[in-house]
């Protein structure tokens, strides 16, 4: 396929043509996701074993900054610790930013799956914002997670995200953050 594009310039008293001849252009039809659930997690992995660690991180819908000393801070963070554990998981470390939160869990023995876990936070903590009289989204849809590997340093990673305010600007000690925790040593 060829296309012909010609391109005319008029500067003060003289006009110029310019023409470009571009040829077997691969146009290629975007990506449709209207209808199709495009999932960033991995396919036939089993999200339930036990013992295996997960670095995750959940945004607030179009990075809107709802997170600080205020009511909805506190009730996510609580709403967390009650999640990870009725569904399974070892609450390891945890760090919400303005508008974002990391965490830690770890799978223990008859874990439900980490998808439902997610699943079922965002739209308890989504309730909670909602009857503390705001409105809209709380948060992105989907989430980032990281399967902690066995020859990955599960300390280095918590002391990431422990860390987070710090490398933000935030505060100069992670110890002053008042909105992070190590809850647990994983197993």
């Amino acid at each position: 396929m060829k296309i012909n594009i010609s391109l005319w310039v008029s500067s003060g008293t003289e006009t110029r043509r310019y023409g470009y001849i571009l040829e077997e252009m691969n146009i290629r039809e975007k990506y449709k996701t209207f209808g199709k659930n495009r999932s960033l997690r991995l396919k036939d992995f089993d999200y339930s074993q036990p013992y295996f660690v997960y670095f995750l991180t959940i945004c607030t819908y179009n990075k809107l900054v709802y997170f600080g000393d205020n009511e909805i801070s506190h009730a996510i963070l609580e709403s967390l610790e009650k999640y990870s554990k009725s569904y399974g998981y070892r609450l390891i470390v945890y760090c919400l930013m303005p508008d974002h939160l990391h965490f830690m869990v770890q799978a223990e023995e008859n874990a439900k799956d980490l998808r439902d876990l997610i699943r079922d936070f965002k739209k308890f903590t989504t309730h909670i914002f909602w009857q503390l009289g705001m409105n809209g989204k709380l948060w992105q849809r989907g989430y980032f997670e990281h399967i902690v590997r066995k020859n990955e340093d599960v300390f280095k990673v918590t002391d990431y995200v422990l860390n987070n305010p710090v490398r933000k600007g935030m505060i100069e000690n992670k110890e002053d953050y008042h909105l992070s925790k190590l809850v647990n040593m994983p197993i």
